[in-house]
């Protein structure tokens, strides 16, 4: 490209023309100003080479520092840069205000803030691109795997690891279907039957999983098919058989099999007995032996959430949703826990997340509508209800939220059809029955709602002493 050589002669011309106008008026020599701004381009120099210095020595270790006391604390890769991002917006703050009182201090808090912005930035895009790139690298497996199946129709292996695919994205029905086909194609492997019973018991076929898993533990000895069984087990009743499953689980010698073993038995002292404590103890001493049991992971993260202990189970999931970035089970299990740690905005983006899943879609949705009405923003909270029911009419809790907001809107007849919506559904569900005592109370008709409290025995009904 051309240079503008006559731009440049303009620009001295200009400012030589200044120097000569500012003489004549102020009678400073020509070269005193020459020479003041010869400094005052120096001072500017040298004032970007202290910055730079002070930058590389002081602000940044002390914002790195910062960033790995966080990372010590915060394992959950958007908590850190968002708890990144919220420090250097207050150390920005704080340096402005001190720069009106003329503190000495101000620049730097300043360029400590807006360091801690920059690594905030670089978190999120780090985490976004992990995330684009899982998600693209699953994509291009499941394209390969159906590539695979449709050159060769009858290769097992395609149709397998199109399942296994299928199977971690949530979607077990289609995981099942390639799991049929491939035990077809290959009968008597056990991989392949135990992978079929593990997708029957994600789907709720309680019978055909353990008949299913049953034969892959006969064909081969798996201490996951014997723990998933033992748990399809306890679904159907059959509490000796997952029982007998533990006992030979435990007295293995080999620590996977125990961990598999303490995993089962956490889950019968919950389910069974109810004992929680204990059963988190099992789940523990599973990991203990063993840190790459999942079902174990899950199990603890449920059991501290029933016991309240909701910055470990925070811990466990994060650990989870490190591991697991695209299961919807660990998406909408944080989802629960920002809930119930009224951390609403973190509790919003997790369904969000878990609503670009696309699995159970209603839940997700009704999930999100809980969040919004949390926090008060009603309009939202009905959209979202509304959206629920949608995708399925027939999700009893989504009526009876959607009800309860509608009557604190003043829009009690759709309230009223909503609720009875929910009982035609479930014709026994006591907490419909008190919405509706409550409607009828709230519009005045005390003897409807008395009527519904004393029909169904509800003593802590509104109106009832």
């Amino acid at each position: 490209m051309k240079r503008k050589w006559w731009l440049w002669l303009s620009l001295f011309l200009v400012c030589l023309t200044i120097v000569f106008v500012v003489s004549e008026l102020t009678g400073v020599s020509i070269g005193s100003i020459f020479g003041w701004g010869t400094l005052g381009i120096l001072g500017i120099l040298g004032i970007i080479v202290t910055l730079m210095v002070g930058a590389v020595f002081v602000i940044l270790p002390i914002t790195m520092l910062v960033k790995i006391l966080l990372e010590c604390f915060i394992s959950n890769k958007e908590m850190l840069y968002m708890t990144l991002g919220s420090l250097g917006f207050c150390a920005i703050l704080v340096g402005w205000i001190l720069t009106i009182r003329g503190s000495g201090w101000s620049f730097l808090i300043m360029m400590v803030g807006f360091s801690m912005g920059c690594f905030a930035g670089a978190e999120y895009q780090g985490h976004k691109l992990e995330c684009e790139k899982l998600e693209h690298e699953l994509e291009q497996a499941a394209a390969a795997a159906r590539e695979t199946t449709e050159q060769d129709p009858d290769c097992p292996g395609g149709w397998f690891n199109l399942g296994l695919i299928e199977e971690h994205r949530g979607r077990y029905r289609e995981a099942l279907n390639c799991y049929q086909r491939a035990a077809e194609l290959a009968p008597g492997s056990a991989v392949i039957i135990s992978a079929t019973g593990r997708a029957y018991a994600q789907l709720g076929n309680a019978n055909r999983a353990i008949a299913s898993l049953t034969e892959a533990l006969q064909l081969r000895d798996d201490p996951a098919n014997a723990y998933l069984l033992g748990r399809v087990a306890l679904l159907t009743g059959d509490l000796p058989l997952a029982e007998r499953l533990t006992r030979q689980l435990l007295e293995s010698p080999e620590s996977a099999y125990q961990a598999w073993g303490h995993t089962l038995e956490g889950t019968i002292l919950r389910v069974v007995d109810e004992s929680l404590e204990p059963a988190a103890e099992h789940f523990q001493t599973a990991l203990s032996l063993c840190p790459s049991n999942l079902h174990a992971a899950h199990s603890l993260t449920g059991t501290l959430l029933a016991l309240g202990r909701l910055d470990e189970a925070k811990d466990v999931a994060a650990a989870l949703a490190a591991l697991q970035p695209h299961s919807l089970r660990v998406v909408n299990r944080m989802g629960e826990i920002a809930h119930r740690q009224k951390s609403w905005q973190e509790a919003e983006r997790w369904f969000q997340r878990a609503e670009r899943l696309q699995v159970f879609p209603q839940l997700t949705a009704y999930n999100v509508a809980s969040v919004y009405a949390a926090r008060g923003n009603n309009e939202q909270a009905v959209r979202w209800c509304r959206l629920a029911l949608t995708r399925d009419a027939s999700f009893l809790p989504a009526h009876v939220r959607l009800a309860q907001m509608l009557d604190d809107q003043g829009r009690w007849r759709l309230a009223l059809y909503h609720l009875h919506q929910a009982l035609q559904i479930d014709p026994g569900d006591q907490l419909a029955y008190r919405r509706l005592a409550q409607l009828w109370q709230d519009q005045g008709r005390f003897d409807r709602a008395e009527q519904i409290a004393l029909r169904y025995d509800l003593h802590d009904a509104p109106g009832q002493s």
